[in-house]
């Protein structure tokens, strides 16, 4: 059996082609998953901030504890320092020490560090600059992955696809060679695997679709084929290139299952304009056959998009100007 015979046999089993949900409700549910993005994102910003201040060291009342040092490992070290003194003090004084009292000590240095480097890529940005990132990073997801959004069983569970995003920006701000922009946390939330989150079950969430079948959350991000506009006429065979896509983590998608996205695009610094996602201009000029062939039966190649990117060069039958 060819690969194309296998595709369209799985195709079958997993998806009816009369599903064709109502341009309103796509539109509402893009809209839920910008708002929730920035929304969940400030409120866990808020929430490492206090960390700063309830676990770091002891500093100035008055104090800006969002601006404790430089760099993240010279804010570690007071609080280490800080710490430090005061377990020596209750041991000197008491004559023991309690395991339990080592341990919270140990939590709340981890603590403190993780937020500090977090909170230490976005402390010099003002508030207008990191919602302006994130409206963009969630503007973008919310056209690229319309199709996923659209097909998912319950409107509520958008907020579900937000937490993951979030989740996954600041899993990649903890690293120590991340930056907050546009561009990073995009490759982000296409390139690190879920199953790296802090609790394991969190890359394997699912969420009931309009299928027979359930997606799982982060594969929602990982594993849909990319849809290409070529042309404005109207045939549906004519108007998308499909492809399958490559990951660099060696696992290829499963477009057969989670559909296709519309290619994600950034700004490049150097070339002074819009440019496709790293891993989209490798699936898409790869030297490997990525292309998947249009069938009509399938509802995953039939699916027009409402909404495009501004930065695209056509422009769709319904503008994105509600997003």
């Amino acid at each position: 059996m060819s690969n194309w015979e296998q595709y369209k046999m799985e195709f079958r089993v997993y998806c009816r082609s009369d599903l064709r949900p109502l341009s309103q409700d796509v539109l509402e549910r893009q809209n839920m998953f910008c708002e929730a993005v920035v929304k969940k994102f400030n409120k866990q910003r808020v929430k490492y901030l206090n960390i700063l201040k309830l676990c770091g060291p002891n500093i100035p009342p008055g104090a800006d504890a969002n601006a404790l040092s430089q760099t993240t490992d010279e804010d570690v070290a007071l609080v280490y320092k800080d710490y430090q003194s005061d377990f020596k003090f209750k041991v000197a004084k008491t004559h023991r020490f309690k395991i339990g009292m080592i341990f919270r000590w140990i939590l709340q240095i981890v603590k403190f560090t993780k937020a500090s480097r977090v909170i230490s890529k976005i402390r010099d940005l003002p508030e207008p600059t990191i919602d302006a990132i994130l409206t963009e990073v969630s503007k973008e997801l919310s056209i690229a992955f319309e199709y996923q959004l659209a097909m998912l069983a319950k409107k509520d569970d958008v907020y579900k696809l937000a937490d993951h995003v979030i989740m996954i920006i600041f899993l990649y701000l903890k690293d120590r060679q991340s930056c907050f922009t546009t561009k990073k946390c995009l490759e982000a939330v296409i390139e690190i695997k879920g199953n790296e989150l802090r609790s394991p079950m969190a890359g394997m969430a699912r969420v009931p679709t309009l299928f027979s079948y359930q997606w799982k959350i982060d594969s929602i991000f990982k594993k849909p084929g990319l849809r290409m506009k070529i042309t404005e006429e109207q045939d549906s065979d004519k108007m998308y290139r499909f492809y399958g896509c490559f990951t660099p983590w060696g696992c290829s998608c499963k477009p057969n299952k989670y559909g296709f996205r519309s290619l994600i695009h950034v700004f490049d610094d150097e070339e002074k304009r819009h440019a496709l996602l790293y891993i989209d201009q490798v699936s898409t000029n790869s030297t490997r056959n990525t292309e998947i062939p249009f069938w009509p039966e399938n509802i995953h190649q039939t699916y027009r998009p409402l909404t495009q990117c501004d930065h695209n060069h056509s422009i769709p039958e319904h503008s994105n100007s509600n997003i």
